[in-house]
């Protein structure tokens, strides 16, 4: 499931970087994984809360890129892994 994961990312990435810039590719796509893809809902994991606040307004173009991937129309919502790593601090500390 992760290989796929990461061709559906390849080929969106691939996709998203002739509709923008080469910075911000490089400040913004090129630093998102995915982290589930679950029916239409894809949840994209980022580096940080802020992160995935100044990525909105790229999610039109990640849902297009998506919609040409995987062939149907998507939800994008986002997770922090600082978030994550907040969550697994406390799983394990129980």
């Amino acid at each position: 499931m992760q290989n796929d994961y990461q061709e559906i990312l390849n080929n969106v990435k691939l996709i998203a970087r002739d509709g923008i810039s080469s910075i911000a590719y490089e400040t913004w796509i090129s630093q998102i994984d995915i982290f589930s893809i679950e029916g239409n809902k894809i949840t994209l994991l980022v580096p940080s809360s802020f992160f995935a606040d100044q990525i909105r307004p790229y999610e039109p173009l990640l849902i297009n890129c998506f919609k040409q991937v995987i062939q149907k129309d998507c939800q994008i919502s986002y997770i922090a892994s600082d978030t994550l790593e907040t969550m697994r601090f406390n799983i394990s500390c129980r």
